[in-house]
């Protein structure tokens, strides 16, 4: 199922409880689908105080995009985040997948509500490869080369990211260099 376009936008209702927080148009290595592959990627988050169903939201390009992203029932705590991966496929079952790409010249995207009305639109720019494009807490955006897909836009989520675990639970025990 992927419902057609959603109606024209006369004008942005912001302060939704689920906004556009980060997006990746040029992915070579950052995050990996379940099949190792590097799409671009759309992060929306949770803005408000308590748990948020994301079903019936919708992402697209812009009010007349054929193709768009239904969000399926997921809830969503206060703070945390969803991912898509924009690919021209359309899942919802386990990752999620939009049917659309994004360009790495810049380009549009806009969230609508369950009701499809418009609360959150972005413009973002050109941007090389492994580069997003993050809100930051003030609600300003910034071309970021610290992607923090699935955790908020900050320079801990960042090195948390990068960090190995310690204590995984798992250690390395024997190497063999030649056999």
């Amino acid at each position: 199922e992927n419902p057609q376009a959603v109606a024209a936008v006369a004008e942005i209702h912001g302060g939704g409880p689920i906004r556009i927080n980060e997006l990746m148009s040029s992915n070579s290595g950052t995050i990996a689908d379940e099949n190792g592959v590097t799409a671009d990627w759309i992060e929306v988050a949770n803005v408000s105080s308590g748990a948020v169903n994301l079903e019936g939201y919708i992402l697209a390009k812009d009010e007349n995009a054929s193709k768009v992203f239904v969000f399926p029932e997921h809830w969503l705590e206060a703070g945390e985040c969803a991912v898509v991966f924009a690919d021209n496929l359309y899942r919802t079952e386990g990752e999620y997948h939009a049917p659309m790409k994004l360009s790495s010249q810049g380009g549009t995207l806009m969230l609508f509500s369950p009701s499809r009305t418009a609360i959150d639109s972005v413009n973002f720019p050109a941007m090389g490869e492994d580069r997003t494009y993050a809100r930051e807490s003030a609600g300003e955006w910034r071309i970021s080369d610290q992607p923090t897909p699935g955790l908020p836009n900050t320079e801990d989520s960042y090195r948390a990211l990068r960090t190995p675990a310690v204590d995984a639970g798992v250690e390395i025990a024997e190497i063999v260099s030649s056999n």
